[in-house]
């Protein structure tokens, strides 16, 4: 984990929260996520829970554009965690093969 610190050159790595004894790697600045995480991403794409980075990086770009200080910004940013709009579920299903 303090190699993915030097690496990306930001956020932090702390114990998690559990008895584990696991660490975790903790990127909250907005302009770290968008400028150095996400891109990295973008360009090394993930194998496994892709999905899951495209609705995370559409937040972060949401926050960096402050549209988390609009209502319809804060609906879609909570859509996206929760999963819960229309567009979400049919793409689940459809990456489910389902239909």
């Amino acid at each position: 984990m303090d190699e993915m610190q030097r690496f990306f050159g930001c956020g932090y790595v702390k114990p998690k929260y559990d008895r584990s004894g696991t660490h975790v790697f903790v990127v909250k600045r907005i302009a770290d996520l968008a400028g150095v995480i996400v891109p990295f991403f973008k360009t090394n794409l993930l194998l496994v829970k892709r999905y899951d980075f495209e609705c995370f990086a559409e937040a972060v770009e949401l926050q960096r554009a402050r549209a988390h200080l609009t209502r319809e910004g804060r609906a879609r940013i909570i859509e996206l965690k929760s999963g819960t709009s229309e567009t979400l579920r049919q793409a689940s299903a459809h990456k489910a093969g389902r239909r």
